[in-house]
């Protein structure tokens, strides 16, 4: 199992991951006050999520699409909303297997 994890994240965030058609590929939103890495199997296979730690601004994900499988090797795109301020940042990553 892989997991990526985002860093420097606002507070409050929606992230959106896009194939490089456009398509959405996964969406969650990430609170630093709350989430400590739930949701993930990676954490649930390997490690205690009681005990799972996060700095306030990581959110990990699984590279599970929408329908829980495994995404292919590609390039992917991505995006973070700032919910307090709206302000949205892009980048992209590759998926190498």
């Amino acid at each position: 199992l892989r997991k990526l994890v985002f860093f420097n994240l606002p507070s409050e965030a929606e992230i959106t991951i896009y194939a490089s058609s456009g398509d959405v590929i996964a969406s969650f939103k990430h609170n630093s006050e709350t989430y400590n890495g739930e949701g993930i199997r990676w954490f649930q296979n390997y490690g205690d999520t009681s005990k799972t730690v996060m700095s306030g601004g990581e959110h990990a994900w699984d590279l599970l699409n929408e329908s829980k499988t495994q995404i292919s090797t590609g390039v992917y795109l991505f995006t973070v909303k700032d919910m307090k301020s709206g302000e949205i940042q892009s980048g992209t990553f590759a998926v190498i297997k």
